[in-house]
């Protein structure tokens, strides 16, 4: 059970669905009464504070990260749900945390560049997992996707924990607001967390059956005459997971019409013509853009984007805002508009270290909006 106050953080990591997963897992301590804090690459929430995470990293650094758990601990949180990500591992961000649970959504390739293999990536991950067997605190758990492919190897890695495997079956029978496999899973974590904690099942099948999807999460701008959707999307894994979701919603001769890119800054190139190829098997229409291009040619990451595609002749608009205004104005009634890459991002990373105002939700609105439905 928890104590009145903070005492050991609730660790989230895993390739996709982590932010997701804060979110929700927030929202089950907040329903079961307690004053919680979560930090995310969406947003940092300190009791009834909130406020955008504008650092583009999901995990900022030791600075920051103490000052947010001091903050914390001045509020009197019980709870602190942190985002953590195998970047921050790798650079001892997680360091002087006291942590006694850590969950896993998943693990696919991402970040494979920057670690130098798959492996590393794993063992980034497998670190946290060691660091918690070699904890103090009395009570420890972890939460594991019975589905993932090295759930044994995470689950020895942290002895003398309490093991919860989730995802196999839902006993909680949820009926949630979020769309898709995917979030059944993300909801199924939160659970295993909380009940980790003692929160009763009751309270926790409340809380996710009203929490609605966290911002750029599978965000619908509109529903009709068309659906326009914004989503994080940005890994493979994640893209196909988004396109299966929503064409399992198209009916012919309704389209899917795609609007994505691919991050620069020397990010994992090696996922750019995957991106491509997933969104010519889900896709109707593709239209290729920036994303966050930072010192990277914009036209040679799309290019790299595009040599994935060969089914379809994508569309090439550079500039972001323009390629969600002709997705718009190509939408039929019944079609679906899939903008993905940024999800709620409040900035974009260009050129020369700057970071230039975004969102890409105001810029569908607007574009809707200059439709005159």
């Amino acid at each position: 059970g928890l104590g009145k106050y903070y005492d050991g953080a609730l660790l989230v990591t895993g390739t996709n669905g982590k932010s997701t997963v804060v979110d929700l897992t927030h929202r089950i301590f907040e329903t079961a009464g307690f004053s919680v804090a979560s930090a995310s690459s969406l947003r940092f929430i300190i009791a009834d504070r909130e406020w955008l995470n504008e650092s583009k990293m999901t995990m900022p650094g030791r600075f920051f990260m103490q000052k947010f758990l001091w903050q914390a601990t001045q509020k009197k949180c019980a709870v602190v749900i942190l985002e953590v990500t195998s970047e921050g591992v790798r650079q001892f961000r997680h360091a002087f945390i006291d942590f006694d649970t850590v969950g896993i959504t998943n693990l696919t390739p991402e970040h494979i560049e920057s670690h130098g293999g798959f492996e590393k990536y794993r063992e980034a991950k497998l670190k946290l997992f060691r660091a918690l067997s070699r904890s103090r605190k009395p009570k420890r758990a972890v939460a594991i996707n019975a589905g993932m492919q090295d759930a044994e190897m995470f689950a020895s890695a942290a002895r003398g924990a309490d093991i919860k495997y989730y995802g196999r079956d839902d006993e909680l029978k949820l009926n949630l607001k979020l769309e898709g496999e995917f979030n059944k899973q993300n909801a199924l974590l939160a659970a295993a967390i909380a009940s980790a904690h003692g929160v009763a099942p009751e309270i926790i099948k409340r809380a996710l059956e009203n929490a609605e999807p966290p911002p750029g999460r599978l965000e619908y701008v509109v529903r009709e005459p068309f659906a326009v959707v914004v989503d994080y999307a940005h890994t493979p894994d994640a893209l196909t997971k988004v396109y299966e979701t929503l064409r399992s919603g198209v009916r012919h001769p309704s389209r899917m019409i795609c609007v994505l890119g691919a991050a620069g800054g020397g990010r994992d190139k090696w996922k750019r013509p995957e991106l491509g190829k997933i969104a010519d098997k889900f896709c109707d229409e593709i239209i290729l853009t920036d994303e966050d291009p930072y010192d990277e040619d914009p036209q040679a990451i799309i290019n790299d984007v595009k040599s994935g595609v060969s089914k379809h002749v994508p569309e090439i608009i550079l500039d972001r805002k323009e390629a969600i205004e002709a997705a718009i104005k190509k939408a039929a009634p019944g079609d679906t508009v899939i903008i993905t890459g940024k999800g709620a991002e409040p900035l974009m990373a260009i050129a020369h270290g700057k970071k230039i105002p975004w969102d890409d939700r105001q810029i569908a609105r607007a574009a809707i909006d200059s439709l005159h439905l």
